[in-house]
């Protein structure tokens, strides 16, 4: 009984040191527990009983805490023991033996030392991201099929990812189109079974300079393209930004090798030049256009040029599904012997975003420790 007296005593005195701060509200509560921290506009107390309780900022009187908590205020940080509001005026903050006040409006944040501590962590994370941070992307799933009369199936499949930093952006796409139909007598006809996939990557150079490098590979049976793989880079040019969109113009060079199925077209190697814009507007909170032209001249054979044109447009449905067409238009000026000059993927179908999308900037501004903390 005597140990059992013991460690309840021992039990309680644990539990009220580690709950220990205490929370006075302006109508004359009070709420005893541990701060955690001021999250948009709400005083976080973490409490034995209730977990954790949300208080209006406004609410609270004031704050007087067994442990300093790391205050946030004009530029400065403090670790402060009492946290006062004197009604119509200033808040007086008490670390050890100074005392001082400041506007309401001026505390910026309020935290206990773990939640300091976490802060600090993904803000450093946030300023040195691994490669496995900072990715983005979406899939694009589109179907469509007829039985009866008609037998068709078409199937469509588009992947996009980008990892974007201060300084680079990688990013990786993949689209597909299959089409087929079954004629009465059983003969299966495809009329569309292409692949694209891509590579780039994009580094910063000045506030609106910057240069790139990819790689683009190409497969298409019905325009007898076994593979067409491009390798090149060069440098960009940002025209305009603004938080609703951005326009970029950018120049190089590349090498295209193509290999096809039909021996009538010998394999080709070609050097060429690459001109090219990019654009992308958010029409409307939930509506957004991206798209880019690029044009190949080639050097090897002046006069033969590719061109290549990327459009989506998107709207959201919800956070993480939405609803987009996208146009994948490649013309070539010397296809394989009898291929049609031009060949375009156009797929509709839901979206599924995943990850937050971050604007790719030259030079974006480091961000840093909120008030340098």
């Amino acid at each position: 009984m005597r140990n059992l007296l013991l460690a309840s005593i021992f039990t309680s005195i644990w539990l009220s040191s580690a709950f220990a701060d205490r929370v006075e509200l302006r109508n004359g509560d009070r709420i005893t527990g541990e701060v955690l921290q001021l999250d948009n506009g709400s005083l976080v107390v973490k409490t034995e009983a209730l977990g954790n309780l949300r208080v209006k900022w406004d609410a609270v009187s004031k704050i007087t805490t067994d442990n300093p908590v790391h205050l946030v205020a004009d530029g400065a940080r403090v670790e402060a023991t009492t946290v006062e509001r004197q009604d119509g005026a200033d808040v007086i903050v008490t670390s050890g033996d100074y005392a001082f006040s400041v506007s309401p409006g001026h505390i910026l944040a309020l935290r206990s030392d773990a939640e300091q501590l976490a802060y600090q962590q993904r803000e450093y994370r946030e300023q040195h991201p691994e490669f496995s941070d900072r990715w983005n992307g979406t899939v694009d799933a589109g179907l469509s099929a007829a039985r009866g009369n008609a037998d068709t199936t078409n199937v469509s499949l588009g992947l996009k990812g980008a990892r974007t930093t201060d300084s680079t952006r990688l990013s990786v796409s993949f689209n597909s189109l299959l089409a087929r139909s079954r004629a009465a007598n059983g003969t299966t006809l495809t009329s569309a079974n292409a692949v694209r996939t891509g590579l780039r990557y994009e580094l910063n150079l000045t506030n609106r300079l910057f240069t790139f490098g990819f790689g683009n590979f190409e497969s298409d049976r019905v325009q007898h393209l076994d593979l067409r793989s491009v390798y090149g880079g060069g440098a960009g040019l940002r025209l305009a930004q603004s938080e609703r969109g951005n326009l970029d113009i950018f120049t190089g060079a590349s090498m295209n090798q193509e290999s096809f199925s039909t021996s009538t077209t010998p394999d080709r190697r070609t050097g060429e030049l690459l001109f090219g814009q990019d654009l992308s507007y958010q029409v409307s909170s939930r509506t957004s256009f991206a798209g880019r032209l690029s044009v190949y001249p080639n050097m090897t054979t002046p006069g033969d040029y590719r061109a290549v044109l990327d459009t989506t447009a998107s709207t959201k449905l919800n956070a993480w599904i939405g609803w987009q067409v996208t146009v994948s238009n490649v013309y070539v000026s010397n296809p394989a012997v009898g291929a049609r000059t031009n060949d375009m993927l156009l797929s509709t179908g839901l979206r599924f975003s995943l990850g937050h999308e971050r604007p790719f900037r030259p030079r974006a501004t480091v961000v840093k420790f909120k008030n340098g903390y």
